[in-house]
């Protein structure tokens, strides 16, 4: 071997061992966190050299196999944390081979299941499910029980990905097993996520939840801060399914700040993601945006095109929520334009039903009905029965806007028909709304009632109070309808409630503004005047366009006498009310 060689191969030894060295005291935990992470970014510039040395040579050098194998092994947790996923892949790759080539049949396992899951971040969720049963079968055979328990706790993710959901269940309870039988804290705390996350998949939140907090208190025990920050996010995603989106936006705020501390710029993304969904929900358009902005931002300088396009779609549904289509448009077509560049179906479909939205606001209805046939077609050739739901619910809601409600009725049904089929409840429960206000439209108000019924008992059942809301709000309207206007007034009064519990600010104004018309009817128009300014002042502050509308309800009932003031709102209540 040459001199120069030998010196090279000295510094890759070296730096190898500071990557190992670094990764020790973040895995540690408490105070060394920080310290790991700086060790690492201070001499990343020479641990990727010398990884660089190694891999060139370590097919005739067994020297630089050794090291090239143990590269990503010593930097497993920093090097997800600050690697982009196709760096990663090459580095696994060239471990793997040099693990074969060493004959390491337990460090192929690793490369194996570390190789999954990187491909599971960049959408490779077959290749990801074929690896991790390589090293599931290497676990097996050589008897490691604890990175059998890993690997089927990964596992099963990649099938929940796939919407099978009781098969990941399996894994994740056959995994939680082992963690506990070889008391390994770490694997158990992220093998519980994994499992209430199924568990909300399959609508039962309750369950999930507690799973998520069992977690949460294991990974402080470790002082394992990522693990921390994940169970935080999950938890936060339960109380949004929930509707309960100040606590949501707690938990992320949470998850962000360890995030940030961590320096996990993806994750960062991520929670910057979920909190703008938080706040769009919240009637905070704006506060959305800047989340939105911000998760752009980080995806730009990552280079991760799928979280570029996923934030310019967000970025497009909070401007359609401002009626400012003029900014959305361009960003939904960008999302799209980056979807189709990289291939991912469903980030197009995402784009197409958004542009369907905004040509449905200025208007063009047609085109809207264009986009969300496009999305439609992707949705079902991947076997997508969530998306394919909401763009069914989408294609009703235009068709009930073109006024042809037994259309609308139609489509909401196959909406309907879907959830049943794939147990999807929320689902059921969002069709049950959408025929409520469908029938209504119709004059069936009693049908408008029944599916109104169902919808809230659904809800109630899920403890998804957004949904509730909005379909005891729904049935309020029938109940209008049928001269019943005390019950109307009760169920605007329950709707308000809970929109002010969870913090729906556009909610509550719809329903204030459904108690004013309400009150119209019963001929009490100071009352209305009322109900009806603090709904004009929710939607002032939340930047909503519908406030113009509300202030020439206002200006008639300031102007009309209380006959005429109800003959002139009867439209107004069809073209506000719905949530």
């Amino acid at each position: 071997m040459s001199t120069v060689r030998e010196a090279k191969l000295r510094h890759a030894h070296h730096y190898g061992t500071i990557l190992f060295r670094a990764t020790q005291l973040y895995a540690s935990g408490g105070n060394n966190v920080a310290k790991g992470l700086s060790l690492f970014d201070l001499e990343w510039p020479n641990i990727e050299a010398g990884q660089a040395c190694v891999a060139k040579h370590a097919e005739e050098d067994e020297n630089c196999a050794s090291l090239c194998n143990n590269y990503p092994l010593f930097g497993v947790y920093l090097l997800t944390l600050r690697q982009h996923p196709r760096d990663q892949i090459r580095w696994l790759e060239q471990g793997l081979t040099a693990a074969r080539r060493l004959n390491r049949i337990n460090e192929q396992a690793k490369h194996l299941e570390n190789l999954a899951q990187a491909n599971a971040v960049v959408g490779n969720t077959n290749q990801a499910i074929e690896l991790h049963e390589e090293a599931l079968l290497i676990d097996r055979q050589t008897g490691d029980l604890k990175g059998e328990g890993r690997t089927l706790s990964n596992l099963g993710i990649q099938y929940a990905r796939l919407g099978e959901t009781d098969h990941a269940i399996k894994c994740y309870e056959r995994s939680l097993k082992v963690a506990r039988r070889t008391n390994d804290r770490l694997s158990e705390a992220r093998t519980l996520v994994n499992l209430g996350n199924a568990y909300r998949e399959i609508g039962q939140s309750d369950r999930a939840l507690d799973l998520h907090r069992q977690s949460l208190v294991i990974t402080r025990e470790i002082a394992d801060r990522q693990g921390e920050g994940r169970a935080l996010g999950h938890i936060g995603h339960i109380y949004a399914t929930a509707g309960e989106w100040h606590k949501a936006v707690e938990s992320y705020e949470k998850e962000l700040e360890i995030c940030r501390e961590l320096k996990d710029r993806r994750g960062e993304a991520n929670t910057l993601s979920n909190l703008g969904s938080m706040y769009a929900r919240l009637g905070e358009a704006r506060r959305a945006i800047e989340c939105y902005e911000k998760h752009l931002s980080v995806a730009n300088e990552l280079e991760d095109l799928c979280g570029q396009s996923t934030a310019l779609n967000n970025l497009g549904t909070a401007y359609l929520g401002l009626s400012e289509v003029r900014s959305a448009i361009p960003r939904c077509e960008q999302a799209l334009q980056i979807a189709c560049d990289i291939d991912d179906v469903r980030l197009q479909a995402t784009a197409l039903g958004n542009l369907s939205s905004a040509y449905l606001l200025i208007g063009h209805l047609h085109k809207a009905i264009d986009y969300s046939e496009d999305a439609l077609i992707i949705l079902r050739r991947i076997k997508d029965p969530y998306g394919e739901g909401s763009v069914l619910g989408n294609l009703g809601t235009i068709y009930q806007l073109m006024r042809q409600h037994e259309r609308a009725v139609e489509y909401f049904k196959q909406h309907l028909t879907l959830a049943h089929q794939n147990n999807d409840r929320r689902g059921q429960a969002i069709a049950l709304g959408n025929l409520c206000l469908a029938y209504h439209l119709l004059g069936d108000h009693l049908g408008a009632i029944e599916s109104s019924e169902t919808s809230i008992a659904i809800a109630r059942e899920l403890g998804d109070r957004y949904v509730e809301g909005s379909a005891l709000g729904n049935m309020g309207r029938a109940y209008a309808a049928l001269k019943k206007i005390d019950r109307a007034l009760e169920l605007y009064a329950q709707h308000i409630t809970i929109a002010r519990e969870i913090g729906d600010r556009r909610g509550e104004a719809n329903a204030l503004l459904n108690t004013a018309l309400a009150l119209v009817s019963l001929q009490k128009p100071s009352e209305a005047i009322s109900c009806a300014e603090s709904a004009l002042n929710i939607y002032e502050q939340i930047e909503d366009p519908s406030a113009n509308e509300v202030r020439q309800i206002l200006s008639r009932l300031s102007t009309l006498g209380p006959r005429a003031a109800k003959y002139e709102t009867t439209e107004a209540q069809e073209e506000h009310a719905q949530d």
